[in-house]
């Protein structure tokens, strides 16, 4: 068994090291108008966060994904930074988690704002995103803002996530944040 997760992690490192040589010449070549960011859920871990986990910042040179506190504001009343390649009404960015508590391996979602409290509320199962068949690379949930009155406010958010064994939290995610009726 060693020796297979050997294998799959030396492949696994290729594919990424691949992955970020192709990203930062894709950062050199200046976009056609009409271009927008839409990356493939494997390319958000290999090219984004993986990358940022382990502060590997040269292979986030050129990147339109940047660090964004949204637990720190309700999307409601935020103006959130864009990027010229991002779709209208449409949000990635670095996000550092923190638990409910210091035991706990829940994030704390909750958003007590001078405008709008509420909290961004997990919505179905966690979708597991995998690299082929076989190498899993994290999980996607799914979220939405709503009041403390439990209503939807329209705003939806992906949370792309490591899984950690347990009982390790994991800080840093990316989300896509967008809004529909």
């Amino acid at each position: 068994f060693q020796s297979l997760t050997f294998i799959k992690r030396a492949v696994l490192r290729f594919i990424l090291n691949r992955q970020i040589l192709i990203h930062r010449m894709a950062a050199a070549i200046m976009f056609a108008p009409g271009i927008t960011f839409a990356p493939t859920e494997q390319q958000i871990f290999l090219q984004y966060l993986i990358p940022k986990i382990q502060e590997n910042e040269a292979a986030l040179v050129g990147s339109p994904i940047t660090e964004f506190d949204i637990y720190d504001q309700d999307p409601i009343s935020t103006e959130f930074p864009g990027h010229e390649f991002f779709p209208p009404d449409e949000y990635w960015y670095f996000v550092w988690r923190v638990p409910l508590s210091p035991s706990s391996s829940k994030p704390n979602r909750f958003i007590e704002d001078l405008v709008n409290d509420g909290k961004w509320k997990q919505t179905g199962k966690p979708k597991i995103i995998k690299l082929g068949n076989t190498v899993i690379l994290g999980k996607r949930n799914t979220l939405d803002f709503v009041t403390v009155e439990e209503k939807k406010t329209g705003w939806r958010m992906y949370e792309y996530e490591r899984i950690l064994e347990a009982p390790l939290f994991q800080h840093m995610v990316v989300v896509h944040i967008f809004y529909r009726l």
